[in-house]
């Protein structure tokens, strides 16, 4: 039994119906012409001998009246591939597929089963075979899903003894209440002491924020609303990595500063040539990382962060200079903040927070105020391979948050950033107009470093 940490609780309970919070990749793998047909067979035998000794093999259960942690269980190698699917009605077309993974994206998991789903495509047109991954996110970040990928693939090691032939039993309401009463008991003077020291963050926190400079501007109101719809639309990029080092580097920016930099410029031109350019403006909610080894690939050990994107400076370098420094000023803040995210369950903490979330105004003002989602995922230098077959592509497929209508994720791929661009289609009717100005954004700055 493996109990969530308040963090994973709390992430698992911002999805609502139409966001599901689903983590998920959509992996392109090179298929020479007389391998296509046994590209199924020959992935699937791949995941079969890694996926039961992953963390994906096990389920949810809930804890007796929420008193404690809800808890992961070990599953059976039987149930874990149950979740492996070949689709009887699969894409062949761009537009197909595209239109395949909103549907699948768009589709909770169901965490009594297993916090993952797979679909092997091999009908597409051209040179590709594809996975489809999806991981819930209470079970981990998208630095975990990276790791996890790294782990299914021929370089992921020696596989860990785990027994994958039953399922862990459930113990009895009364053997749960009875031992997370003896934990909490035993674990009651470590509690007093960190939430003490959590304490002492927050008067950090506070002589931090008390120089304006540090306070974070409040995100402006678009035009077509804040409010969320189910209607999506999803567009992958590619951009080569090192023509955008070599363009941050006269600047000493970062990728990530790069890569805000390039979606600001996109996001400025294309909103302005819809006449709806907020006169401030918009803001990130991004992530931090604060994984360690020790941490291991489950859970979810990010901070998050809002810096603005200077999407109302019309000079691109002004701009990355500005989004550089709210960045520095964003990871001030989430180191101060860091500590709290390792805050200790209570009694009925899982309980008293699943009420709370239920009011729509809880939930929102816990994701905090932004407009879009951003998030730049490390990745291996050399693309991975499965079963001898070569990663060619690992294109994120984001979700769409309460309050935001855009989320460009990028996973690095041996030399090229690989973009999943999700958005809300009745705000952004016209997708293939905001990748150009991402694309001519990312020309324009690499042009002459």
């Amino acid at each position: 039994m493996d109990r969530l940490s308040v963090t994973d609780h709390v992430t698992g309970l911002f999805q609502t119906a139409r966001n599901p919070m689903n983590i998920a990749g959509l992996l392109l793998f090179d298929l020479p012409p007389d391998d296509r047909a046994a590209f199924a067979e020959r992935i699937r035998a791949h995941l079969a001998a890694r996926l039961p000794a992953s963390p994906l093999a096990r389920r949810l259960v809930k804890s007796p009246q929420g008193y404690d942690a809800n808890a992961w269980l070990r599953i059976s190698a039987a149930n874990c591939m149950a979740r492996v699917r070949q689709p009887e009605a699969q894409p062949r077309t761009a537009l197909e597929l595209r239109n395949h993974l909103i549907a699948r994206q768009m589709q909770p998991i169901d965490l009594a089963d297993a916090p993952f789903e797979i679909d092997i495509l091999d009908r597409l047109d051209g040179p590709h075979g594809a996975l489809f991954i999806k991981v819930h996110h209470s079970c981990m970040d998208g630095v975990g899903f990276q790791m996890l990928l790294e782990f299914l693939s021929d370089s992921g090691g020696d596989l860990p003894r785990v027994e994958t032939g039953t399922d862990e039993p459930v113990p009895s309401d009364a053997e749960w209440l009875a031992a997370a009463e003896a934990r909490f008991a035993a674990e009651a003077g470590q509690t007093a002491e960190r939430m003490a020291e959590i304490g002492a963050v927050q008067g950090r926190l506070e002589a931090f924020l008390a120089d304006p400079a540090h306070q974070r501007p409040t995100a402006p109101d678009m035009a077509f609303g804040s409010e969320i719809t189910l209607e999506r639309a999803y567009r992958t990029l590619a951009l080569p990595l090192e023509r955008i080092k070599a363009a941050g580097r006269p600047h000493g920016a970062t990728v990530n500063d790069m890569f805000l930099a390039i979606a600001a410029g996109g996001l400025r031109h294309y909103l302005l040539a819809r006449g709806e350019l907020p006169a401030a403006s918009l803001v990130s909610h991004s992530v931090r990382s604060t994984r360690r080894t020790e941490d291991g690939m489950t859970g979810n050990r990010v901070a998050s962060i809002y810096p603005v994107l200077a999407t109302d400076e019309p000079d691109r370098l002004i701009r990355l200079r500005r989004i550089m420094a709210a960045m520095a000023v964003e990871k001030a803040r989430s180191a101060i903040e860091e500590p709290m995210l390792d805050a200790p369950e209570t009694p009925f903490g899982t309980r008293d927070r699943e009420i709370a979330f239920a009011d729509p105004a809880v939930l929102q003002a816990a994701l905090g105020s932004a407009n879009v989602v951003l998030s730049n995922v490390p990745g291996p230098a050399q693309p991975l391979r499965f079963g001898g077959l070569v990663l060619s592509a690992n294109y994120p497929v984001p979700i769409v948050g309460p309050g935001r209508f855009l989320n460009i994720t990028s996973r690095r791929n041996g030399d090229a950033l690989n973009l999943g661009i999700m958005v809300d289609a009745a705000k952004v009717p016209d997708i293939d107009a905001l990748v150009a100005a991402i694309q001519a954004e990312f020309e324009a700055f690499t042009a002459n470093p």
